[in-house]
Parts: structure tokens; C-alpha cells; sequence
């Protein structure tokens, strides 16, 4: 069945927040537990989000792609290491 736009952009934005907020802690660098929860959450939340992509239309789900892959790429320059954990 399909997603509506307006549903499938509320659960976009219901989500974003959240993996922005995951993104934050990741940047105070966390345990090593909690590191690899949030980032588990947070891929998880991610890869939802993609998932309605599809039900929002090409130009709306290139600028949600757009701020998806930034999350991916600032997450990615977040280290564990450096955390002393």
C-alpha cells in the first residue's frame, strides 16, 4: 500500500530530530557503549527515512537526501577512539 507525501514528510520530520539529537551526543564523545547505541539509532532512524523517500517527490526527497548523507558524513568524522573509552 502506498504512503501519502504528507505522512511520509511527518515521518521524516518526526525522525530528524532525533538524529540530529543522536548526532550531538555522538559529537560529546560518549562511552563506547553508548557510542555504538546512538549510532545504532540513529542508522536505524536514517535508513526509515530513506525508506519514505520515495513518497515525497523527486525534488523534496533530494533535499531530505541531501541533509540524510551530511548526518551520515558528520557521524562518520565523530571517532570513538578519541574518546578515552
Amino acid at each position: 500500500m502506498g504512503m501519502s507525501r504528507k505522512h511520509a514528510l511527518k515521518r521524516i520530520e518526526g525522525l530528524i530530530g532525533r538524529a540530529a539529537e543522536h548526532l550531538e551526543k555522538l559529537k560529546a564523545k560518549p562511552s563506547l557503549y553508548d557510542d555504538q547505541h546512538w549510532r545504532h539509532e540513529m542508522n536505524n532512524w536514517l535508513r526509515q527515512m530513506e525508506e519514505v523517500l520515495p513518497h515525497v517527490g523527486t525534488k523534496t526527497a533530494q533535499y531530505w537526501q541531501d541533509i540524510f548523507n551530511s548526518i551520515k558524513r558528520a557521524s562518520n568524522e565523530t571517532d570513538v577512539s578519541d574518546s578515552g573509552a
